[in-house]
């Protein structure tokens, strides 16, 4: 816990330290290696990232949060079967998270994996109908489908919302 309030208060060389630290005293603790290597893609080592997840695959960590987390890094990276393996276990321990969704869509997206993206942001729409980034990340999809009405259809709903589509869309 040391570890993550010097993180959030941008001392993350000493945070860095401190979850080494922790690695090296229980080698099995996945949430040091997690803010290890948010600390090192903050700090623009994107090698060492890789080299500390590495060490750290398989390992579990404590909340479906710090899976998506882990995920979205994993993608970042390009290791995108890393990825939805931690968005995929995230949706699994709280299948009722919208936000979940959203992030293996965009993930999904990244890849120009648009059907199972828009089945993912369909599922978040349904959970929480009222988070305009949905409908813009949904709208943007359909705007690369050449499904324009579609397209302004969910950006108009994510307007409603008080989100502001992006400005090449507008109508």
């Amino acid at each position: 816990y040391l570890g993550e309030y010097y993180m959030s208060r941008g001392r993350r060389h000493l945070a860095l330290d401190l979850f080494e630290r922790a690695n090296t005293l229980d080698p099995g603790l996945g949430l040091a290696y997690l803010n290890r290597g948010k600390i090192l893609l903050s700090l623009g080592m994107e090698e060492s990232v890789k080299e500390v997840f590495d060490s750290s695959t398989g390992l579990a960590l404590s909340t479906a949060q710090d899976y998506v987390d882990r995920g979205e890094i994993h993608a970042y990276l390009g290791d995108y079967d890393l990825a939805f393996s931690d968005l995929d276990e995230a949706i699994r321990i709280n299948p009722i998270q919208a936000k979940y969704y959203n992030a293996r869509a965009r993930t999904y997206a990244n890849m120009s994996n648009f059907k199972p993206a828009l089945a993912d942001l369909d599922a978040a729409i349904q959970l929480n109908p009222d988070e305009g980034e949905y409908f813009i990340n949904r709208g943007i999809i359909y705007e690369i489908l050449g499904e324009t009405d579609r397209s302004f259809a969910d950006f108009k709903v994510a307007d409603s919302l008080g989100n502001v589509a992006p400005p090449s869309i507008k109508r």
